[in-house]
C-alpha cells in the first residue's frame, strides 16, 4: 500500500522584476520530510528532490483582455532513498494554489526637445519617468515611438505612440510592463 502524503502549495504574487517568482509548498510532514535526510518507516531517506514545474514563469500571461492571469503552483515530488527513485511507494493528494505575476507600472512621457530655428524637423524620442513606482528592469531596455514634429517656431505636444521593451537577448519583454 502506498503511503499517503500531503502536498500543498501556496498563492503567490509578485510585480514581475525579470526573475522566477518564489513558490511556496508544504507536505504533510509526519516524519520530518523537509527537503533533506530524513525518516520515513524507520528508514533514512538520503534526499526529496523536488522540481517546480513553473521555472519558467518569470513573464507576465496575458488573457485574452490584455489581463494579467494566473498559473497554478504546481510541483512535482520525488523521493529517493540510497539515490533510488521510490516515490512509486507514495500516493500524494495534491493541493495547488495560483502563481501571478503583475504588469510593472511605468510612468513615463517624451522629453522635453528644443532648439534654434533652422528650417529642419525637430523630433525626440528620448523619454523621462514622471514619479513612476517602478524603473525598467534591469538588463532590458525601454525605446519609444513618438508623433510629435515641428520645423517652424512654437511648442507641439510630442505624444507617446508606442513603447517596446527588450530583454537583454532581444526577446520582447512588453507585456510585463
Amino acid at each position: 500500500i502506498q503511503r499517503e502524503v500531503d502536498l500543498i502549495t501556496y498563492y503567490g504574487e509578485k510585480v514581475y522584476d525579470g526573475t522566477v517568482i518564489d513558490y511556496t509548498y508544504t507536505y504533510n510532514d509526519p516524519n520530518n520530510i523537509n527537503g533533506v535526510a530524513y525518516t520515513l518507516d524507520n528508514k533514512v531517506v538520503d534526499e526529496v528532490d523536488s522540481i517546480n514545474t513553473h521555472t519558467e514563469f518569470i513573464n507576465v500571461e496575458l488573457d485574452l483582455n490584455g489581463n494579467a492571469t494566473t498559473r497554478k503552483n504546481v510541483i512535482t515530488l520525488t523521493i529517493k532513498e540510497d539515490g533510488i527513485d521510490v516515490t512509486y511507494n507514495y500516493h500524494f493528494n495534491t493541493y495547488y494554489d495560483d502563481l501571478l505575476i503583475k504588469k510593472r507600472e511605468l510612468k513615463i512621457q517624451a522629453d522635453y526637445a528644443t532648439k534654434i530655428y533652422d528650417g529642419l524637423e525637430l523630433t525626440t524620442k528620448d523619454w523621462i519617468y514622471l514619479d513612476s513606482p517602478y524603473e525598467v528592469v534591469s538588463g532590458e531596455t525601454l525605446t519609444i515611438e513618438t508623433s510629435g514634429s515641428i520645423v517652424d517656431t512654437g511648442i507641439k505636444t510630442n505624444p507617446i505612440e508606442s513603447y517596446k521593451v527588450l530583454k537583454a537577448n532581444e526577446e520582447d519583454s512588453s507585456t510585463n510592463y
